[in-house]
């Protein structure tokens, strides 16, 4: 289970020492919204603008902590078969 966190602020003192996370960005029509792991916190952010000043630190740092950047998902048993769903 994931533990969401409603601020990113928040987030960052909560996985301070958080050595391992991932996150994915994607496109949500009329924004970009975000989705960050480490450990068993989480943190979903939507913005309006893909320059969001908020947006922009949250990109750094994911960046900063080395977190590794998540371009989809596909189940186990179709890894070696089934096309690539983003």
């Amino acid at each position: 289970m994931v533990e969401l966190v409603e601020r990113f602020v928040d987030f960052v003192e909560a996985v301070e020492h958080c050595r391992l996370g991932a996150y994915q960005i994607r496109d949500c029509g009329d924004g970009v919204e975000i989705r960050i792991r480490a450990g068993r916190f989480g943190y979903i952010g939507i913005y309006d603008d893909g320059k969001d000043p908020e947006l922009k630190a949250v990109k750094n740092f994911c960046a900063a902590k080395g977190f590794i950047k998540i371009r989809g998902h596909i189940p186990d048993e179709m890894f070696f078969t089934a096309p690539m769903v983003d």
